[in-house]
């Protein structure tokens, strides 16, 4: 009986285990790895695509996609799967927020393959522009290549950096015939992240690579992201290519953002009733993008209450973040590797956004580290050592990340914004007279264009003091605007294109326009003065140039070459002469 029992068990063991084994096996045929999947697609299409990719470096390569596929974000220390956290972003397609999981839709809705994603510092085109080239693998139908823009240099171009890609990949082009043919194809995606992060000592030839490629094979479906301006305006200029733009954060996404960055629920609930509240209504203002929303749930979370105006929740920024993760630990006290206090390390921080600024970009090599934290050191009286100072700002404020050869910001937006805050505190006037009256090449107006944006609203009183009413009053002067009535109105009804032949600077003309647009005129007892109001002007000159616009356009297509420089510089892509 006992024997009969046992044996009747010992077989429901072995035929459990067997449905097991049988259930793997058809779970390991059904479910394969990133680049497998890819190569059983390629092999019926590319000849001897087979024999490009080495099957012992298969494991290799899919453990490199999958690491590709995690991201380190301001709420973690370690790294996490992008899809774990990824909140859905949405683009406007004709006045509509749409979601979107797959260039294909992209190409639905533009019926182009050459695609940029526009979006403002901190809106996720990075996080946007990864989900889509891991989505790629759930249903392969190409080879995606992930390419970061930045890595561009004079010595790596845009085709250099394509064949890195493949790289990556595990395809080893044999030889040009094959990279050709594999280009020419149509099975390649270029999924290329970070267009305004390129150097503008390169900009030029990269825009030239993507137009060659653009033309020599146009069956490539190439994806950029990029912030709107003057390099998203010359990509722009490629035939074929279309713009969406990523749409802002509204209060309905807050919730579902909030639960996948693991927000508790109460906090969340709390956080957002506080947000909505008319108490609050600045700060709001400012949450429109995944990154400010992060930042003020970790203000909120040391806090327990949202700022009352933008300055305190910018000045609390930097604070909170020096010390949330050690708030969470009771009776922990971080020990800094360069000994100073939380308050020194955030000034010195601070200080090097700036310098950093001034002499790198947000990527620094080891040399130019070195040339910005020696600055900030002596701008701001503050010292330690360097590998101290880079210890804390990568492992201790995680603002910073290793990136190969390179130390770079975890988002532009990071640099620019303390940066303005370095500026905004300063009580030296003179250096801050001096940088508001400092950009006198487009170069520089294009580097600094966030900081004076962030600016505008955390130093308001100096910006239009020092930025705005000197611009005014020296571009007035030069351009003999001395009439009040002229300055403004009369500039804008008559005299726009007469006021435009004059300025042999396109950077003075962009200049000009950007004043304006802030300045209207009061009379008081018969004495001229100017004072700003956006609501008022910007939407009239805006909607004036807009016209203008369209009707240079038109010329420039009837009268060819005799308007386009003057076409290129309304659209901002003029350059000091």
């Amino acid at each position: 009986m006992r024997l009969t029992f046992f044996l009747r068990e010992f077989m429901m063991d072995i035929q459990t285990l067997m449905a097991d084994q049988a259930a793997s096996v058809i779970s390991a045929q059904l479910i394969k790895k990133p680049i497998e999947s890819v190569i059983d697609f390629l092999s019926g299409k590319i000849k001897d695509f087979t024999k490009i990719i080495l099957p012992n470096e298969i494991p290799e390569i899919n453990a490199r996609i999958d690491e590709a596929g995690k991201v380190r974000t301001i709420s973690s220390q370690s790294k996490v799967n992008l899809k774990e956290v990824y909140y859905p972003a949405k683009i406007i397609v004709n006045k509509k927020r749409l979601v979107i999981d797959s260039v294909s839709e992209l190409e639905e809705y533009s019926s182009r393959k050459r695609i940029a994603l526009t979006g403002v510092a901190g809106q996720g085109k990075s996080f946007l522009i990864k989900y889509l080239w891991l989505n790629e693998f759930d249903d392969p139908k190409c080879m995606p290549l992930f390419l970061n823009l930045r890595d561009i240099k004079e010595e790596v171009g845009l085709f250099s950096l394509v064949k890195q890609g493949l790289a990556f990949m595990g395809v080893r082009v044999v030889d040009e015939d094959f990279f050709k043919e594999l280009m020419a194809s149509g099975y390649v995606k270029l999924f290329l992240d970070g267009l305004d992060e390129v150097s503008l000592d390169v900009f030029h030839e990269l825009l030239r690579d993507i137009s060659i490629l653009a033309v020599e094979y146009p069956k490539v479906t190439i994806l950029v992201t990029s912030r709107p301006g003057v390099l998203l305006e010359r990509l722009s200029s490629i035939p074929d290519f279309t713009s969406f733009e990523i749409a802002k954060l509204e209060p309905k996404d807050y919730l579902g953002f909030l639960n996948k960055i693991g927000t508790d629920d109460g906090v969340a609930n709390k956080l957002i009733s506080s947000l909505n509240s008319n108490a609050n209504n600045k700060v709001r203002t400012v949450v429109d993008t995944p990154l400010m929303l992060t930042l003020l749930v970790n203000v909120y979370g040391c806090h327990q209450k949202i700022p009352d105006n933008i300055p305190d929740f910018y000045r609390q920024m930097l604070h909170v973040l020096s010390y949330m993760h050690d708030s969470l630990k009771p009776g922990f006290v971080r020990k800094w590797a360069t000994s100073l206090t939380p308050e020194e390390i955030n000034t010195l921080f601070e200080t090097f956004c700036y310098a950093s600024m001034e002499c790198a970009s947000n990527s620094l090599d080891l040399d130019k580290f070195s040339d910005a934290f020696n600055k900030a050191k002596s701008i701001s009286g503050i010292n330690c050592t360097l590998p101290g100072f880079r210890t804390d700002v990568v492992d201790a404020l995680c603002l910073m990340v290793k990136d190969g050869i390179y130390l770079t910001f975890i988002h532009t937006s990071i640099q620019e914004f303390f940066c303005a805050f370095f500026i905004s505190h300063s009580k030296n006037e003179d250096f801050v007279m001096r940088f508001y009256q400092s950009f006198d090449s487009l170069d520089r107006f294009a580097k600094f264009d966030q900081v004076l944006r962030f600016l505008e609203s955390i130093d308001s009183e100096r910006y239009y003091k020092y930025y705005i009413s000197y611009w005014f009053d020296r571009l007035s002067e030069e351009f003999n605007l001395d009439d009040p009535d002229n300055v403004f109105d009369g500039f804008i009804a008559k005299d726009f294109l007469n006021i435009h032949k004059k300025i042999d600077n396109p950077l003075k003309f962009k200049m000009l326009v950007a004043v304006l647009a802030y300045a209207k005129h009061v009379e008081n007892n018969g004495v001229y003065s100017y004072e700003f109001d956006k609501k008022l002007s910007v939407r009239y000159i805006q909607d004036y140039i807009n016209e203008l616009n369209a009707s240079i356009k038109e010329n420039a297509r009837l009268n060819g070459k005799r308007n386009m420089a003057l076409l290129e510089m309304l659209n901002g892509g003029g350059r000091d002469r």
